[in-house]
């Protein structure tokens, strides 16, 4: 799942409900 998210915010950026870890 972590690297979906990376996925999903190629820019590092992350959701406002996501943790700075996904970055």
């Amino acid at each position: 799942l972590e690297q979906k998210k990376a996925l999903k915010n190629p820019g590092g950026l992350v959701s406002a409900g996501e943790p700075e870890a996904f970055r």
